[in-house]
């Protein structure tokens, strides 16, 4: 018997794990950065759901732009990212080779979600 998950689901069941593991990995990642990291948790789970709806595929939609819809998305996401690593430098920066390195260790996690499902999606007619 196999479970067919929704994508929404899928993106809830890895924000709440990212959730918990910067919750509970302590030595690394200090009480100053970790309110910072779970709103870019948060941020990134919302991020991907409304890609998701952008980047189905329409009947009249080639192979070749829905790749480019998520190469686009993705070139978003990471500018985006470098984005929230430079505001927290500027503004906060308590920690910032902690926050660098699991900012984009987020991101890449919701990349990998997005472009998996953005590949598993068929035309529909």
């Amino acid at each position: 018997m196999s479970v067919k998950l929704s994508f929404t689901a899928i993106n809830a069941i890895a924000a709440l794990i990212l959730w918990a593991v910067l919750q509970f990995l302590n030595p690394p990642i200090t009480e100053a950065v970790r309110p910072f990291l779970q709103g870019v948790v948060a941020f990134y789970l919302v991020v991907n759901l409304v890609l998701a709806k952008a980047l189905r595929i329409k009947p009249n939609d080639s192979k070749g732009k829905q790749v480019r819809s998520v190469m686009v998305a993705s070139l978003a996401k990471m500018l985006l990212t470098l984005g929230f690593i430079g505001l927290y430098l500027v503004i906060i920066g308590e920690d910032p080779v902690v926050f660098g390195i699991a900012a984009y260790l987020i991101y890449a996690v919701f990349s990998v979600l997005l472009t998996a499902s953005a590949t598993r999606n068929k035309k529909s007619s």
